[in-house]
């Protein structure tokens, strides 16, 4: 992590164009909170008016309020660069989504443009100075964040000015997308996908040109068209991002451990006044039936019946490996690591069993158990078995043959000792760190505590980590090598 003045970079995101796009820890105010840095990129600095233009703009974002809109905090001078701040929410972009899963199932897709719409809907509604509505200029599957709890955000207001019709052709080419797997063609060309409802291509056609009724007058006009046909619920849509693009696992895990650890070497705790209870834009309007025939079976995001059905609880499997993770943080959320890991894992053999003999039985007098006898070999001699009766000596009843259940318990192994061992190579440089401290650097080989540990090699701003468990007599081997 790299610091400039009050924000801390944590990791880097995928750029919008020209402008550089990070997410930093931001300290200037009570306690510390997450952000995205947009730099301002120099074809708008060097350009007085479109800087002016880009400042109003941003002032006028920072008044936008909406449960589907990021908030926008402000400029800020990061190092040397001009940077637009706002929040950072949780989640992932439908960008990756479509990039990992393919075309949406149409009612998830609905919903989600459906959000977006309410967030235009509100800054177009707004005075960005000089009697301009607020306009985002540049809607795309990028600058849409689905987050955790299922609501599709739309961030990005204040970067590049533009006109309300513009915002409006822009998601229903977004929209276009995510029913067909694929951008719009350049000429309109009208929506003809298995599954879509009818209503939805509709409009998605009249958005972009394909059908004649002309534009739409206001987004809050588009998302009444499409909301015609069945929309998901913000759960389902949750589901589905879940389903496509596990939380703790690839891109989205590794981000957001990533802040986590950011903010607990920063504060105790990170801020949780960014966080937006979900809304339903839809709550107020008629219900609509939701008894629909459910589909086959089929891959998330091929559903020819057009409706999402949230995956059952997967099965529990062998954790990915950190190799895979890489290229997965790499793809999904442009978060650099620049080390690769790769781990084996042996378990020791149990030890000798210990056999506990009645009391009177000779102890053998050959080699271990697992030697068989020699032929020539004579066998113990039996105890003495006890006179039958009540005169039977307090000796001859203590020598009574165990119960079945009480020779199987001593016969169970010795119980191991409770350390496994953790093996290291990773290159000189590199810091080796145990669940939170450090270990040493380099290769290194350590016995450590049964139980559930975490392992962290930084580099550097490279960084590569995982959550492991050992049991006794368990040995984890992890192979650290630097990666292009």
């Amino acid at each position: 992590m790299a610091r400039a003045g009050r924000f801390t970079t944590i990791a880097p995101l995928p750029p919008h164009g020209d402008w550089r796009r990070a997410v930093a820890l931001d300290r200037g105010a009570g306690a510390p909170r997450p952000v995205v840095l947009a730099f301002v990129p120099s074809s708008v600095l060097d350009a007085p008016e479109r800087l002016a233009a880009l400042v109003r703009d941003v002032e006028a974002a920072a008044r936008l309020h909406h449960p589907a809109a990021v908030p926008v905090l402000g400029t800020e001078t990061v190092g040397d660069a001009l940077a637009i701040v706002e929040d950072w929410r949780p989640g992932a972009t439908l960008r990756a989504l479509l990039d990992v899963g393919g075309r949406l199932p149409p009612d998830v897709a609905a919903r989600i443009a459906v959000d977006v719409c309410g967030a235009l809907s509100r800054a177009h509604a707004m005075d960005a100075g000089q009697g301009r509505p607020l306009a985002h200029g540049a809607v795309s599957a990028q600058h849409v964040v689905v987050g955790d709890d299922g609501v599709s955000r739309l961030g990005g207001f204040g970067e590049t000015g533009g006109d309300p019709s513009g915002d409006v052709r822009a998601l229903a080419g977004v929209l276009y997308e995510c029913l067909a797997g694929e951008p719009p063609a350049p000429s309109a060309a009208p929506l003809d996908v298995p599954g879509v409802p009818p209503a939805v291509a509709a409009a998605v056609d009249r958005a972009l040109g394909a059908a004649p009724g002309g534009a739409y007058a206001s987004a809050a006009a588009f998302a009444e068209s499409i909301a015609a046909a069945r929309v998901a619920s913000q759960a389902d849509v949750a589901s589905y991002a879940e389903a496509i693009l596990p939380a703790e696992e690839g891109g989205r895990g590794a981000l957001r451990r990533a802040v986590e650890r950011a903010a607990g070497e920063d504060a105790e705790e990170v801020s949780e006044d960014y966080i937006v209870e979900p809304t339903d834009p839809l709550a107020e309007r008629p219900a609509v039936s939701r008894e629909l025939p459910r589909p086959p079976e089929t891959r998330p995001g091929v559903d020819p019946a057009g409706v999402f059905r949230a995956p059952a609880a997967p099965a529990p499997r062998s954790p990915v490996p950190l190799a895979l993770a890489v290229a997965a943080v790499c793809a999904v959320a442009g978060f650099g690591i620049g080390l690769g890991l790769s781990r084996t894992r042996l378990v020791a053999p149990p030890p000798p069993v210990a056999l506990e003999l009645p009391p009177g039985a000779a102890p053998a007098a050959a080699a271990p158990a697992t030697v068989p006898a020699s032929a020539d070999a004579k066998p113990a001699p039996a105890p003495p078995r006890p006179a039958p009766g009540p005169a039977r000596s307090k000796a001859a009843r203590a020598a009574k043959p165990q119960p079945k259940a009480a020779r199987l318990a001593a016969q169970k192994p010795a119980a191991p000792a409770g350390k496994g061992t953790l093996s290291v190579s990773a290159p000189e440089d590199a810091e080796v760190f145990l669940d939170g401290k450090k270990i040493g650097r380099g290769s290194l080989r350590i016995e450590i505590a049964a139980g559930a540990h975490r392992l962290e090699v930084r580099r550097g701003d490279a960084k590569v980590g995982e959550k492991f468990s050992v049991e006794p007599n368990e040995t984890w081997t992890y192979d650290v090598t630097p990666t292009p």
